[in-house]
């Protein structure tokens, strides 16, 4: 994907463009699927879904804007291609923090309580 980035996008590309983004899209299901069926220590693998995800919402808002695969200098391709070229550092550091800090929330039975009580008012209004 990230060579189809480094030039104006004739007609033909962008189609291969959409077409990879659609594999892509595919793929990230299965992840969920298969995330869903992992028992133990899932913090490396909730990093690599988290990356996925803001990687399909880069695709959804260029699907959304074609006219940017016109211009490669573009600033949402500029940084589309950093989060592409970063990918391993950026799952190692920011999305293994926020893996980390959800998964801890997520389990956290406090939280939970103090979650669920604030919805439960925040429903009465």
């Amino acid at each position: 994907m990230q060579a189809l980035l480094k030039k104006p996008l004739p007609e033909v590309e962008v189609a291969s463009f959409f077409q990879i983004a659609g594999e892509f899209n595919a793929e990230f299901k299965v992840l969920l699927a298969d995330y869903a069926q992992l028992t133990g220590n899932k913090v490396h693998e909730k990093a690599i879904l988290k990356y996925c995800q803001d990687v399909l919402e880069y695709v959804s808002y260029l699907a959304r804007f074609e006219e940017i695969l016109a211009e490669p200098q573009h600033e949402v391709i500029l940084n589309f291609q950093k989060l592409l070229n970063f990918h391993q550092e950026l799952i190692d550091t920011k999305y293994r923090f926020l893996a980390e800090r959800e998964l801890l929330m997520f389990n956290d039975e406090d939280f939970r309580k103090r979650l669920n009580d604030d919805l439960e008012r925040m429903l009465k209004f």
